[in-house]
């Protein structure tokens, strides 16, 4: 009997360790997005700035804005993969406790959807991921249309390394990938 407290004591605490770290990682999700969103904001307001009056460094800002999104998507699919990691280890233990206490989802046919206005069975992580995808599409954009028209002159394209501006394009195409494989 002795034994079999121990071991419930053991899961409760199991419980508690991992819904509080599933509630931290959520916590520290949306702390990184405000992270980043400040950022990513302020590079938009000084490429607006500097966009008229000096285009070199409106350009360096917007190499700048498409690094920041471009981390704050991976950050937000990291933080989206541990709160997974950590919600299954809440159902695990749920299941091993008592399966008749583990929280169901509603199925998609139990809950009405007759009007746009209702609640819907999104993912807010998702979301958040899918915006800041956006954001670095985004940038791309810019940066080409900046590329666009700063190569429109023949000569200048067999001249290409000689311009400040698609070196900095290639160095940020290239972090980002460095990035993107070096930190899994």
């Amino acid at each position: 009997m002795e034994n079999d407290q121990k071991n419930n004591y053991a899961t409760l605490e199991q419980f508690k360790i991992a819904l509080e770290t599933r509630d931290f990682e959520l916590e520290l999700f949306w702390k990184r997005s405000a992270f980043f969103w400040a950022f990513i904001v302020s590079a938009f307001a000084g490429f607006a700035a500097l966009k008229k009056d000096s285009p070199g460094y409106a350009f360096a800002v917007a190499c700048f804005g498409l690094v920041c999104s471009f981390v704050w998507t991976l950050a937000n699919r990291g933080s989206k993969y541990w709160y997974e990691v950590w919600e299954s280890k809440i159902i695990e233990i749920e299941k091993r406790t008592d399966p008749k206490l583990t929280f169901d989802v509603f199925g998609e046919e139990e809950v009405s959807q007759s009007s746009w206005l209702d609640g819907r069975r999104f993912s807010v992580s998702r979301l958040a991921i899918a915006l800041s995808d956006f954001a670095c599409f985004f940038w791309v954009v810019i940066i080409f249309q900046e590329l666009k028209r700063d190569f429109s002159d023949v000569q200048v394209v067999c001249d290409l390394f000689s311009h400040l501006k698609l070196v900095l394009a290639l160095f940020c195409f290239g972090y980002m990938a460095c990035i993107f494989f070096k930190t899994k």
